[in-house]
């Protein structure tokens, strides 16, 4: 089995970053953690699309997460309507884009249509549904933490009658000193390697290394480095 063999990862993951770090110690490395994303719920639409679940407007829901098909139900459940919600999403043609949503999904006993397959990207999502007619049809899109354009206009260009509902957004932590601290880590060539399992912890990996300023990161490059040779010497 392939391990770091000691490199220091650097590793974003934030609601399963404990998990992260011990598999990276597991496999050898030295994990250095900072969250880049920070999961900031929205609930607000949830009674209106409960609504539309309830007088049947759709025809098939796609659910791209699974952190977003447990924050529909468990908001269903804290509103008294879980029961009706489960019935409703039974009679649909659910699709999953990946395991987790339809672990969910199994959970409460809806079935679950068609399963995207590896590697859950959007164009395996449109290839999976390419034969499901939608011209005229109801469809929920579940987006995970920011809109995806494409798969919107995708869908509404071969005719679904598109509602989208985004249950969480992602934002920067609120602290971002830690991914700071990583960033000049890795500017000052103290990081072997970095575990991206999502686009936006590279996007904010970026955007706060551009808020410090190639001046702030040289800096600590050059410090590191000279206190490398001072060792040395």
């Amino acid at each position: 089995m392939a391990t770091f063999e000691g490199a220091r990862v650097g590793v974003l993951e934030a609601r399963r970053g404990s998990e992260m770090a011990e598999l990276v110690r597991r496999l050898g490395g030295e994990p250095r953690s900072a969250a880049a994303v920070h999961e900031v719920p929205h609930l607000e639409h949830v009674p209106a699309f409960l609504d539309a679940l309830d007088e049947k407007r759709f025809d098939v829901a796609v659910f791209l997460t699974g952190v977003g098909a447990s924050r529909l139900l468990m908001e269903a459940q804290r509103l008294g309507r879980l029961d009706d919600t489960v019935a409703a999403l039974r009679a649909l043609e659910n699709v999953c884009r990946g395991p987790k949503p339809s672990a969910v999904l199994r959970q409460y006993d809806v079935p679950v249509a068609i399963r995207v397959p590896q590697p859950y990207t959007t164009a395996e999502l449109l290839s999976a549904i390419a034969a499901v007619p939608l011209q005229g049809r109801g469809v929920a899109l579940l987006h995970y933490g920011e809109r995806n354009g494409r798969l919107a206009d995708a869908l509404r260009h071969r005719g679904a009658r598109l509602e989208e509902l985004c249950l969480y957004e992602w934002q920067l932590p609120e602290d971002t000193a830690p991914l700071a601290a990583l960033v000049r880590d890795i500017a000052g060539g103290g990081i072997d390697a970095i575990c991206f399992t999502s686009q936006i912890q590279c996007r904010h990996l970026f955007s706060v290394a551009d808020s410090l300023g190639p001046t702030r990161c040289a800096h600590a490059s050059s410090s590191r480095r000279s206190g490398r040779s001072a060792r040395t010497r």
